[in-house]
């Protein structure tokens, strides 16, 4: 996590582009989280949770080679997750419905965006929430419907369809019969989030 430099591009894409009112710490090695406190404005992200997206992959019969890159995906989506959180408590920006909901989309708006290799993220988060539901049924637990989160299943049905809809011809290949069969309702979809955010963005861009 340390040597993998997704912590530095994050910082140096949102210092190139957004002001602030203040500072935002990215705390890497918290003991908790990944959580963004709006009381200190920090976003912590510990070093267990690559460890534990790592167990996640190899449990699942990812190759041993490609474990530690995919944990490393899916801890940059996390990251800017708990961006969007603090963007819309610091720019007080509004949001309808879950808020858990939204930042799940503008975390994947974000890294397609920004980055060459930000749908490959945004289709290994997508995974860990699809092994994440997988195994709470294994394990018998009951779903969460009353919880912040819509459920691990249909997070990962919404990031995988946006990343679809962001170039259907490019990423068709990759997606299950389900996504592709709603095409149409993912390009819509794709083009209403990235359009909603950056609206809502660009009166804090630089």
């Amino acid at each position: 996590m340390k040597d993998s430099a997704l912590f530095e591009a994050a910082v140096g894409q949102l210092n190139r582009t957004l002001r602030l009112p203040g500072t935002l710490t990215i705390r890497v090695g918290a003991e908790e989280g990944p959580l963004y406190d709006a009381d200190l404005r920090e976003i912590w992200i510990p070093y267990d949770f690559q460890l534990e997206m790592e167990d996640l992959f190899a449990a699942a019969g990812a190759h041993p080679d490609d474990v530690q890159s995919l944990a490393l995906d899916v801890v940059e989506h996390a990251l800017y997750h708990e961006i969007g959180h603090a963007l819309i408590d610091l720019l007080d920006l509004p949001v309808t419905g879950r808020e858990e909901d939204a930042v799940d989309a503008l975390a994947t708006v974000m890294v397609i965006d920004h980055f060459e290799d930000g749908a490959e993220v945004a289709i290994s988060a997508a995974d860990a929430f699809r092994l994440q539901g997988e195994f709470d049924v294994e394990e018998g637990a009951e779903p969460d419907f009353w919880g912040e989160h819509s459920l691990d299943e249909q997070r990962f049905v919404a990031i995988l369809c946006l990343t679809y809809g962001s170039a259907p011809k490019r990423y068709k290949a990759e997606m299950p019969p389900e996504i592709t069969e709603d095409g149409a309702r993912c390009e819509d979809d794709w083009d209403r989030q990235s359009r909603t955010w950056r609206r809502l963005l660009k009166p804090h861009r630089k």
